[in-house]
């Protein structure tokens, strides 16, 4: 895998296929560099960002997560992938994939929808009530 995969096919979207496949093959260290170069050669996609932060929280490569995904909340603020992401990185570091398996990935049914919109809100009243 690797090179010969993407021979021909030098693109974000490539290599975004590689660092997926290497991520189910529990290859967490070939993963990062693909997914790293999807998300620098096409930054306008969401899902590129998304996968590279979730990648590096994977990993328990917290602060540059965050970086990544503060960049990320500036770049798509309607993103609820990359606020629960940000969220369980500041949150849960210490339980990474854990956190983020209570609330898995779906898109949610319209704007409002989903686990990520009930665990945001839970966040915000909590924040907003301390």
């Amino acid at each position: 895998m690797g090179g010969a995969a993407l021979r021909g096919a030098d693109t974000p979207e490539a290599h975004h296929v590689l660092g997926k496949a290497y991520q189910e093959r529990g290859r967490p260290d070939s993963a990062l560099p693909e997914l790293r170069l999807a998300s620098e050669r096409a930054p306008a996609q969401e899902v590129f960002l998304s996968d590279f932060a979730q990648a590096l929280l994977d990993h328990g490569d917290f602060a540059e997560a965050l970086a990544l995904l503060e960049k990320g909340q500036r770049q798509f603020p309607k993103s609820p992938q990359i606020a629960l992401a940000y969220w369980c990185g500041l949150l849960c570091p210490s339980a990474g994939p854990r956190c983020r398996e209570r609330f898995p990935r779906s898109d949610p049914p319209g704007p409002y929808g989903g686990a990520a919109y009930v665990f945001l809100g839970r966040i915000r009243s909590t924040r907003a009530a301390g």
